[in-house]
């Protein structure tokens, strides 16, 4: 039986995890153990999510509650490397652009154990995002990468990557598929959603307020209640504010709970990936609050529209939105539902093929 160490530690890893541990139950000859870093600690941010979307609980999981990020992740690393130590992996998966998945791979790395990179490929071109450094530095350590799309398979290619790449889709659909409503709530007053989270947004109170002010704005103009998911980071600063009476705020919500406010929503804000992502498949007009995305396929469907000062963020709201019946929803530039299993199916005939001889092998396209 082969062995694999699957290392998660926030609360997207957990969502987008879900569907492929349970594709994994249908492939006997491998054995996944899950080890959790901690990086997201809070028990709404993770066990309860575990809990509701099905991710079993991990074997193992790390304590990193360390304030300064270089430590955090030094400790995230030492530790995973002592988990490594104590069994004969046979390789180890990480997914997407975590710091925990970044500290996964090194620690392999140095244990000589091949990576497996899920969600490879994906690039916003912007490298003062931590997140752009470290899914470029996965690729490159990785054995074997499975590219959720066309162009994440080409950025793959572009660059050289070593290992062997397969362009699987994308095994949040499945995870997507299973919690979203089946129908609509009917609401007396239209909603929209929104979600900030990245360092860069939210540790700047100045930006916030402005956020909360241009939210309102266009609240009161088009009669929309902006619902405001805060995340853990944010919490501190909305606990000492008073947001317009356009913006409501609420807890972090479970997985289910999120795509209930989504799906009915006239058009989210928000600053994360998975979201964008999410709000493309219910067809809810996107506005990102960056000055890139690496799910640029949204962007080129007319879907969602990039923003980086909360000053524009009206104009781009009024964009979007009107652009809704001229989007192109579809077809899903993502592989649509069955990816999971493409992604554990790739990684079984990977390890059957003997995982640690394919390092250095030139790319190849797809299953």
């Amino acid at each position: 039986m082969k062995r694999l160490c699957y290392i998660i530690g926030t609360r997207p890893e957990v969502i987008r995890s879900a569907g492929i541990f349970r594709a994994f139950e249908q492939h006997a000859e491998v054995r996944v153990d899950l080890v959790n870093t901690g990086q997201h600690f809070d028990p709404e941010m993770m066990s309860l999510l575990m809990d509701e979307v099905g991710l079993p609980h991990a074997a193992r999981t790390i304590v990193t509650q360390v304030s300064h990020p270089g430590r955090r992740f030094a400790t995230m690393i030492n530790a995973l490397i002592g988990t490594l130590e104590e069994q004969d992996y046979d390789g180890v998966v990480v997914y997407g652009d975590t710091d925990s998945a970044l500290a996964g791979a090194l620690a392999a790395v140095k244990m000589r154990i091949p990576v497996v990179h899920v969600e490879a490929g994906c690039r916003s071109g912007d490298l003062r995002m931590q997140e752009e450094l470290n899914r470029r530095l996965i690729d490159h350590a990785s054995a074997l990468q499975l590219a959720v799309s066309e162009n994440c398979l080409a950025h793959l290619q572009r660059e050289s990557a070593p290992g062997v790449a397969v362009l699987t889709g994308d095994p949040q659909y499945d995870v997507f598929l299973q919690s979203r409503p089946a129908t609509a709530d009917t609401l007396d007053k239209a909603e929209g959603f929104v979600t900030m989270h990245r360092a860069e947004n939210v540790d700047d109170p100045v930006f916030l307020r402005q956020m909360i002010g241009c939210l309102g704005e266009y609240g009161e103009q088009e009669d929309v209640m902006f619902v405001w998911a805060v995340h853990p980071r944010t919490a501190s600063f909305f606990a000492n504010e008073t947001p317009s009476e356009f913006v409501r705020v609420v807890s972090p919500l479970p997985y289910g709970d999120t795509l209930e406010h989504l799906g009915r929503s006239t058009v989210c804000v928000t600053d994360s990936g998975g979201l964008q992502k999410e709000a493309f498949w219910l067809q809810v007009p996107c506005v990102t609050m960056r000055e890139s995305t690496e799910w640029t396929e949204t962007v080129e469907a007319g879907a969602n529209v990039l923003c980086s000062r909360p000053s524009d963020l009206v104009d781009a709201i009024a964009h979007v939105v009107a652009a809704r019946r001229t989007a192109r929803w579809a077809p899903d530039p993502y592989g649509g539902p069955g990816s999971a299993e493409r992604v554990a199916s790739a990684i079984v005939h990977w390890l059957s093929d003997g995982a640690r001889v394919l390092l250095g092998e030139p790319s190849v396209r797809g299953v």
